[in-house]
């Protein structure tokens, strides 16, 4: 016999639908990362997806009207499936405790519109290290909201990251659009990942000096973080571990003694992690999309913490900000610098999950893309500012290191796009896998790579002279002898790998696309074209071997 507590509950979600019960459960599907120790995959409406997206100016999406006129139709143009826009603090929040929901709601549908997914950006107290997007009202009264200060004392143009005052209000900010998103989009789930802030740190300087932070910076390192390093030490990052390593793995004392002339931006990089926690934490408790920050790269070697954002998830202190901020899912980069091989090496490390939400976006970003999806595991690529990616009169305030692309490698973008759109459950199928290569065109002008029992040996067609088409593509084994080859300015042959002596020769050789996921067999190649390059358009191999005496 049930209690009769439990026949009061059952009339209560009979008469009122339990809406916490309801939100629960609608939580179970929402989009989610699943991690495993091969690989992580994004699952959006119940499959792995992967975001072939672009990021839009900075400015472009205050405007609905903006973004209707020039942005929605250039993305569908390019293929993209999925738009990464901004949300300013200053706009959702004009006035305090007063929420403007219009923008983000026109966002929602405007990408209905045109079946695309969202990421949101929100621009709260950092973008690009700086507090340019916080309202007014924060802006102006700084006894209230203190800024940073350098070390001779100067007020900055950013918030003090050791304010609880400014955390709250842009936790408070960001809890109510997150609650706006669940209420008008947890059905379609339009929206699939959130960034939190841009670009975090402190620039011009190795750590906040105002009054707050000094204060902080007196004290001893909280014992979490140095229980973690320990726990942790066999995987840390090897900067991090050397860093530490000097100082002789300390695990007590201020932030000086434990570690040395970094102290300053693992101090930064603890508590801005910590804000971000706050912010990432209250939202998540709205509607738990996925979250991730995303970084400011140091530029080059031995290049000193201010000079890039001091205290951002640059890639050794990941493991500050792992402790930190545990309601982040993934630290991503934005790559304008020329190592793009690197980073996505760096930004993989410890199964973290390889985001790009920001690429320079010229020719090279073609070939590149083919790298970070079929040899990283990538789950989003994209080429920042992507309405004004391809040569139409670049927009007032474009930096020379974002690139731009002609009209034709703009048209061969596209086509990149449309063919890893319809290999997406193939692509994803074999993500984490042995049986999947990616590579691009670097000073090498051939590589060779083991798959399964054969050796690929490519050779690159292109070049890459500033302004020309590098080659760059992916492998899959989809059998012991059948692969896919998917790419730009490259050829291939294949032999037997080491330890077997027989000849490799082709069954088939065919071109053709694949229209969602299904084979569509074009030309069948043989003769003199079995050795046909893939050539500067980007197109579909399918070829079959056999070995023998």
């Amino acid at each position: 016999m049930k209690s009769p507590s439990f026949l009061l509950l059952l009339l209560f979600v009979s008469i009122t639908g339990c809406p916490y019960l309801v939100r629960s459960q609608n939580q179970n599907n929402l989009p989610h990362f699943v991690k495993s120790e091969e690989k992580t995959q994004l699952i959006v409406n119940g499959l792995p997806f992967l975001l072939l997206a672009g990021e839009v100016h900075n400015s472009s999406s205050s405007s609905l009207d903006y973004m209707e006129e020039s942005v929605w139709p250039e993305l569908v143009s390019l293929n993209c499936n999925t738009a990464i826009v901004t949300v300013s603090w200053e706009l959702f929040e004009p006035n305090e405790g007063q929420y403007d929901t219009q923008l983000i709601d026109g966002l929602i549908f405007g990408a209905r519109k045109h079946n695309l997914k969202l990421v949101v950006i929100w621009f709260g107290t950092w973008k690009n290290a700086w507090s340019t997007y916080v309202p007014g009202w924060v802006k102006q009264d700084t006894k209230r909201f203190p800024r940073a200060r350098t070390k001779g004392g100067e007020s900055m143009g950013t918030l003090s990251a050791f304010s609880e005052a400014s955390c709250a209000a842009d936790a408070r900010a960001y809890a109510e659009l997150l609650r706006r998103i669940r209420e008008i989009d947890a059905k379609e789930q339009t929206i699939i990942l959130m960034q939190v802030e841009n670009e975090t740190g402190i620039l011009t300087t190795d750590r906040d000096y105002s009054p707050l932070a000094n204060a902080a910076f007196g004290e001893n390192v909280p014992e979490e973080l140095t229980a973690y390093l320990t726990k942790n030490k066999s995987t840390l990052h090897p900067e991090m571990k050397l860093l530490w390593e000097k100082t002789g793995y300390q695990t007590s004392g201020t932030w000086t003694h434990v570690f040395g002339d970094h102290a300053a931006e693992v101090f930064m990089a603890w508590h801005t992690a910590a804000y971000l926690e706050k912010v990432a934490a209250a939202g998540k408790r709205e509607y738990p999309l996925p979250m991730f920050a995303n970084a400011w790269l140091v530029q080059f070697a031995g290049q000193e913490a201010g000079n890039y954002p001091s205290g951002g998830p640059v890639s050794r202190m990941h493991d500050v900000w792992r402790c930190a901020a545990p309601s982040l899912d993934a630290f991503a980069p934005d790559i304008y610098i020329q190592d793009f091989l690197g980073v996505c090496d760096d930004y993989s490390r410890n199964n973290n999950p390889l985001i790009i939400p920001e690429a320079r976006r010229d020719g090279v970003s073609i070939a590149n893309m083919f790298y970070a999806f079929g040899e990283k595991d990538a789950l989003c690529f994209a080429p920042f500012g992507i309405e004004s990616m391809v040569a139409k009169g670049a927009l007032e305030g474009d930096m020379p290191w974002f690139g731009q692309m002609s009209q034709s490698d703009g048209q061969r973008f596209a086509q990149c796009y449309k063919i890893l759109n319809d290999m997406m459950p193939i692509l994803t199928r074999y993500q984490g896998t042995d049986q999947m290569i990616g590579f691009v065109q670097g000073k090498e002008e051939s590589i060779e790579r083991d798959l399964g029992r054969y050796r690929i040996h490519i050779t690159f067609t292109g070049s890459t002279e500033i302004g020309q088409v590098p080659g760059g593509g992916l492998v899959i084994a989809e059998s012991p002898d059948d692969f896919i080859l998917v790419g730009q300015q490259f050829s291939f042959r294949f032999q037997q790998g080491k330890g077997s002596a027989k000849h490799v020769d082709y069954l088939e050789h065919t071109e053709g696309v694949y229209q969602n996921g299904q084979w569509l067999p074009g030309r069948r190649l043989n003769g003199d074209e079995y050795y046909v390059p893939l050539e500067i358009n980007p197109h579909v191999r399918k070829v079959r071997l056999y070995s023998y005496d």
